[in-house]
């Protein structure tokens, strides 16, 4: 028996060595990656807000006299890079973008002050600093999106118009649905792809650079995986971005989960059905999974809510049809408007 335990113990032994080996040798051959982007509170010389307290990476374009129409990034903890064509959008409306609290380019904040209410309270101190005696439009895409939605459920009287392109979930249903086809399409060579990205990560001596940067390896991998339904064959997620805040995706990613492992999504849903004014959902036509079906459950919580699918355009639609993608918010903001005699 004492042999038997010897002879495993120096197995073992010796599978460590190996083991530290080839961590050694990936680790010695893996390049060092780029340094990731300043944030705010580093660079001054980034366009930023500070409110109440926090400052955010932040820019707006257009005429301050025309009606304000806050675009609200993916994530969360992207930033709002890839949603820069709506900049387009400025001949008519003044149109702000910002990164949201503790992702992109803003300021790295502890998680413990980044819920998805807490993103709520920063999209109406932003209401507040660039339109505080008028309504606002919204255009939010995936979590911005479930964000513009919740904002809307607790400050209607501040939204006269909104675009929910894609949002990822708005009921505990379309949670639930939403984290099992997740766990589905994780499989073991996704797993063994995103395993080096660790290894390159060992280069980097700041915690939370490293953190966003393992982030973003992932979010890419996973992004561009041939069995992830977001876009269309063949063709890779269009998603540029600056900087991935970690700590604030898994922090606001969680704070929907309750303590028995279930979710309580009624932060994006309550009060829907009070919303009079017409919503516009966008839908991709290549996305399997939150395209036109998820959409039409979603927009069947509002009152006033129409569906359009952008045709040749998986979920980064803005930026693989952004044509198509401009017009219809275009005749939907039109409408609106005349509709209210503006």
């Amino acid at each position: 028996m004492r042999n038997l335990l010897k002879r495993a113990a120096v197995a073992l032994t010796f599978l460590l060595v190996v083991a530290a080996g080839l961590i050694a040798w990936a680790f010695v051959t893996t390049p060092v990656p780029a340094p990731l982007p300043a944030t705010v509170d580093t660079d001054p010389t980034l366009p930023q807000i500070s409110l109440d307290g926090k400052t955010f990476h932040a820019e707006s374009f257009g005429d301050p006299a025309n009606p304000t129409l806050i675009v609200l990034h993916g994530g969360p903890g992207a930033d709002y890079r890839y949603l820069l064509g709506l900049q387009a959008l400025s001949d008519k409306y003044l149109v702000v973008f910002y990164d949201q609290r503790g992702g992109g380019l803003s300021t790295r904040i502890a998680a413990e002050t980044l819920t998805a209410q807490d993103m709520v309270d920063d999209l109406d101190l932003v209401t507040d600093h660039y339109s505080p005696d008028r309504p606002v439009i919204l255009i939010g895409h995936s979590w911005g999106a479930m964000l513009a939605a919740a904002y809307i459920g607790q400050h209607p009287e501040r939204v006269s118009q909104a675009v929910l392109a894609e949002p990822g979930a708005l009921t505990d249903e379309t949670m639930q649905a939403f984290q099992a086809h997740f766990a589905s399409i994780m499989d073991a060579d996704l797993l063994l792809r995103i395993a080096p990205v660790y290894i390159e990560a060992l280069h980097i001596s700041d915690g939370v650079e490293r953190a966003d940067f393992i982030a973003a390896r992932q979010a890419e991998l996973w992004s561009s995986d041939a069995d992830n339904p977001y876009h269309c064959p063949g063709q890779p997620m269009a998603q540029s971005a600056w900087r991935v805040g970690a700590t604030a995706g898994a922090a606001i990613q969680g704070s929907a989960r309750t303590p028995a492992g279930t979710t309580d999504m009624s932060l994006f849903s309550e009060n829907a059905d009070r919303y009079p004014r017409p919503i516009l959902f966008l839908a991709s036509a290549c996305n399997t999974w939150l395209g036109e079906d998820l959409q039409r459950q979603h927009a069947s919580l509002f009152p006033a809510a129409e569906v359009v699918v952008i045709p040749a355009a998986g979920h980064m639609l803005f930026n693989d049809n952004p044509a198509a993608s401009l017009a219809t918010v275009r005749a939907y903001l039109e409408s609106a408007a005349e509709a209210d005699g503006d």
